[in-house]
């Protein structure tokens, strides 16, 4: 197997940037649920859309939160 070439990024640098990019993406994930929820709750939508949003909200929460809804 060749060597890589390319320079790596050390892991207590790389550990921080995961960190924050894992904090950042599970604040978007919750403010992308909330907002598909009122998408949900204020109309607008005919009824087989609001049942495939919602389906897809439910799998989301499913992989996303603890039972309970919390974190």
């Amino acid at each position: 197997m060749a060597r890589k070439k390319a320079p790596i990024t050390p892991f207590f640098p790389l550990r921080h940037q995961i960190n924050d990019t894992l904090e950042a993406l599970s604040h978007e994930i919750l403010m992308c649920l909330q907002a598909m929820e009122t998408a949900i709750d204020l109309g607008g939508m005919n009824e087989p859309g609001k049942k495939i949003l919602a389906e897809r909200v439910a799998a989301l929460r499913k992989i996303c939160l603890s039972d309970d809804g919390g974190e």
